[in-house]
């Protein structure tokens, strides 16, 4: 029973000196790192012969995401459920992530019926989710009202923005005017 315990302890014991050692290896290295950011800012240019890396040093670009060619912000969202849209394919087009996201959307008994990505230069990796999802809720609810893809936020709003101009075609009521 006496070595059990002796065990235990020594256990604990080199637990506790490996966590400190651990704890004190990370605190050392977020610190370094601080000093050296923040000995680079006061530098002058040419010290740090890439840009690329001076703007990370300064925190230019650490944390943030490359922002895409389009925008976040959705067109005014339309809802087809007005019964005010003609039978027939009609495409449209937006910019995603990338420029240039071709969608077909077909109109049957004044309703989607069908929404087709047609082109796009969207990221692999990224867009497929959207593609899959944003279409088919679109259609789900007659409404181009609908949540974006975590992850692929520009490729969903793109598809919304896409449809959104297809839709301005097959509208009666721009059609008539």
């Amino acid at each position: 029973m006496n070595n059990s315990r002796n065990k235990v302890i020594a256990g604990v014991v080199c637990g506790v000196i490996i966590g400190s050692v651990g704890t004190s290896f990370i605190g050392n290295f977020q610190s370094t790192q601080q000093n050296n950011i923040a000995n680079f800012k006061d530098k002058p240019q040419g010290i740090i012969p890439d840009e690329t890396i001076r703007e990370e040093f300064e925190g230019k670009r650490l944390g943030k995401h490359h922002e895409g060619a389009g925008s976040l912000q959705t067109d005014e969202n339309i809802d087809i459920a007005s019964g005010n849209y003609s039978d027939g394919t009609y495409e449209g087009e937006a910019s995603g992530y990338g420029p240039n996201l071709k969608v077909q959307v077909a109109v049957s008994s004044g309703k989607i019926s069908d929404i087709e990505v047609v082109s796009h230069n969207e990221t692999p990796g990224f867009y497929e989710r959207a593609f899959e999802t944003v279409p088919s809720e679109i259609i789900q609810k007659q409404s181009t009202d609908v949540d974006t893809v975590s992850g692929a936020t520009y490729s969903s709003v793109g598809i919304i923005n896409a449809v959104n101009d297809a839709l301005k075609d097959a509208s009666t009521i721009t059609n008539t005017q």
